[in-house]
């Protein structure tokens, strides 16, 4: 089930107003994030989470508070797990010249600054397909909800539902094994870092949403089963 999880996106970036910009873009093309502003955050947070959040793709900016955003590639493509993880540099067109005269660069890709965040999004998608290309046309189906592994899209009876990043991870949990009664704790594991201080009403509230997103107006039950004292499922043990 976590294999099919949303891709991870981390950005490293120093100035926070860049940094919520980059990471609210993608988050809303489906994706989940990981943010930092310097070498010893990220490496912090990535020694912390569990194996299934490891980014599939770094977004590095070349300027970072301490070591530049070259020498972060080089730590991040030294270790064993990362090393095979796509990395995008940002800078300047300057820098980047300078860099791509390095034969050793470790980094994959580049973004010249400035540049349109619809850039962002297509290199990410780029590099995705290159390395998950097993997600270009994997579709999870529900009754008459479906969901689009490749563009991180849901639809209802043919109707496109919008949803936010965290929705869209609990659907996936809940979709892939309908008759699975997710408790709190397996939502907050599978959706969150289980290291995260999330609280059990948070989950409430991010359920609620879904509900809303999927209910069509002429429905008055919604898919989401809640199982007292248990939690929640698409479909009920046994009820077929």
């Amino acid at each position: 089930m976590l294999s099919h999880l949303p891709p991870t996106i981390m950005i490293v970036e120093q100035d926070i107003v860049t940094r919520t910009l980059s990471s609210n873009v993608l988050e809303r093309n489906g994706f989940n994030i990981f943010s930092a502003k310097n070498c010893e955050e990220t490496l912090k947070i990535l020694d912390d989470i569990p194996e299934y959040q490891i980014p599939n793709i770094f977004v590095i900016y070349s300027v970072l508070e301490g070591i530049q955003g070259v020498e972060l590639a080089q730590i991040l493509k030294s270790r064993v797990k990362l090393k095979n993880i796509p990395i995008i540099m940002v800078a300047s067109q300057e820098e980047i010249i300078k860099l791509l005269q390095n034969k050793e660069r470790d980094f994959d890709d580049y973004l010249i600054r400035p540049f349109a965040q619809n850039e962002l999004v297509n290199k990410v998608k780029f590099w995705l397909n290159k390395t998950k290309p097993k997600l270009k046309s994997k579709t999870i189906k529900f009754r008459d909800i479906e969901i689009d592994l490749a563009t991180y899209k849901v639809q209802k009876a043919g109707i496109e539902v919008h949803l936010g990043p965290t929705e869209f991870r609990i659907l996936q949990c809940l979709i892939e094994t309908p008759t699975k009664i997710f408790s709190r704790e397996d939502i907050m594991s599978y959706v969150w870092n289980s290291k995260d201080n999330v609280e059990t009403r948070t989950i409430d509230v991010h359920i609620n949403r879904l509900r809303s997103a999927l209910r069509q107006p002429h429905e008055d039950i919604s898919v989401i089963k809640t199982v007292r004292s248990a939690g929640y499922c698409l479909e009920l043990p046994g009820s077929r």
